[in-house]
């Protein structure tokens, strides 16, 4: 039988490459929650104190996200990650155990929740993650608007974009003392409702303004 040989030399490179490889993702990821817990204290975004956080040095934090931009689209991803808005469901169906999930995951992310209204640079991330959010939620609900007129059908999908947030989660919780889950129920209901009715009849939601208004 022909020997089989072996060049412990590419074996030593390629377990280094992906030694460096591994270390390289978990600094990165170190900077990204050094960021996230800068922005969390309600602190504007230093980089250095970020690196200091991190346990780096500022030029490897550019090294990493070299611009602003670098910076916002991997916190967006993070932060979506954080928040699991990524798992947004592709048929409205799925809602009901979507949404009580979501909301109790705001629960324990309460800080961060809150800190993407305020602070400056993640008033860009959610800006960024409203627009992806919002483009699910249109693909999601297309089994109910596909028999909507296109005036109706934005609406329908605002509804339930405006009750698929932070913002209902928060007013819910301090207004109202719900918790997530609870709070994420009585979402998951009211997206229930609005659907039931509009597959019964999509012209209702017309049919209502036009009554409000006194047009015939």
């Amino acid at each position: 039988m022909r020997a089989i040989h072996t060049n412990p030399k590419r074996h030593a490179r390629a377990y280094s490459s992906a030694v460096r490889a591994e270390y390289a993702a978990q600094t990165r990821e170190r900077i990204l929650e050094a960021v996230i817990e800068q922005l969390q204290a309600s602190e504007e975004l230093s980089l250095p104190r970020a690196a200091l956080r991190a346990g780096v040095s500022v030029p490897t934090v550019y090294r990493h996200f070299p611009t602003k931009q670098a910076l916002i689209e991997a916190l967006t991803e993070c932060v979506d990650q954080k928040l699991t808005l990524t798992a947004v469901p592709t048929d409205v169906d799925d809602f009901d155990r979507f949404v009580p999930k979501l909301f109790a995951v705001f629960d324990q992310n309460e800080k961060l929740v809150r800190a993407r209204r305020v602070a400056r640079l993640l008033k860009d991330i959610h800006a960024a993650t409203q627009r992806r959010r919002a483009t699910a939620i249109i693909q999601a609900m297309r089994s109910v608007t596909r028999r909507l007129d296109p005036l109706d059908a934005r609406r329908a999908c605002a509804i339930v974009r405006t009750l698929v947030s932070g913002n209902a989660w928060e007013m819910m919780h301090d207004s109202f003392d719900l918790s997530g889950p609870e709070a994420g129920e009585a979402v998951a209901w009211a997206i229930r409702v609005l659907v039931a009715e509009l597959r019964r009849d999509p012209g209702s939601m017309k049919r209502g303004a036009i009554a409000r208004t006194g047009g015939e």
